[in-house]
C-alpha cells in the first residue's frame, strides 16, 4: 500500500482527508494494474482473456477439450511451432501436453515414404482423437499424411516344456 507522510504542520483534518483520498486512488490504481498483470499468464488468467490470447496464439477451443488441456496448449502455443513438423519436436509437442504416445515411425519401411505411423493406446485415441486431429492439422507436415496405429498390451501366459520323441520310417514292400 501507498503511504504518503506530510509534514508535521500539514496535519489539518482537510488535509488528512485529501491525503486519503490519494491514498485510497493510487491503491484502486495498483490494484488495477496487479490484475491486468496477473491475466497475462495463460494457466491462471480469466477464461475470457484466455480465449485473447488463444486467438493472437491461433489456437482454437475444441468441443470436447477440458479448459486445463486448453490452458496447457494456448501456453506452449509459441513453442509447439517451434518444434512443428520432426519426430523429435511432434514427441515432445505431446509430452508437453501430457498425451503419451508409444513411438512414431517416419519413412517406415513397410509404408510409402511420405507416411509418418503413431502409436498410441486405444485409450489415448479414443479420449483424445480430436486434439490429436488438431494437432496434426497444425504441427505436422504439409507434405506427409499420418496415420494412427493402435498398441493393445496383452498378458499371455506361455509355458515352455521339452517335448522329445523318436520317428522311424520304414519302407514296406508288398509282393502279389
Amino acid at each position: 500500500m501507498i503511504d504518503i507522510k506530510l509534514p508535521f504542520w500539514l496535519n489539518d483534518e482537510n488535509v488528512l482527508a485529501i491525503k486519503n483520498a490519494a491514498t485510497g486512488f493510487w491503491q484502486k490504481i495498483q490494484n488495477h494494474v496487479d490484475w491486468q498483470l496477473t491475466q497475462a499468464d495463460p494457466l491462471t488468467c480469466n477464461e475470457q482473456i484466455l480465449d485473447l490470447i488463444a486467438w493472437e496464439k491461433d489456437v482454437t477451443r475444441l468441443p470436447s477439450e477440458t479448459l486445463s488441456m486448453y490452458r496447457n496448449r494456448v501456453n506452449f502455443a509459441f513453442i509447439n511451432a517451434q518444434d512443428a513438423g520432426s519426430v523429435a519436436g511432434m514427441f515432445a509437442i505431446f509430452d508437453r501436453l501430457g498425451i503419451d504416445i508409444e513411438t512414431m515411425y517416419e519413412r517406415h519401411y513397410v509404408q510409402d515414404w511420405d507416411v509418418i505411423t503413431i502409436e498410441v493406446t486405444e485409450q489415448q485415441l479414443s479420449t483424445n482423437n480430436d486434439l490429436f486431429n488438431q494437432i496434426i492439422q497444425q504441427y505436422g507436415r504439409t507434405c506427409r499424411r499420418y496415420e494412427f496405429v493402435t498398441v493393445s498390451n496383452l498378458n499371455v501366459n506361455l509355458a515352455v516344456c521339452e517335448f522329445a520323441g523318436s520317428q522311424e520310417f520304414t519302407e514296406v514292400q508288398y509282393v502279389q
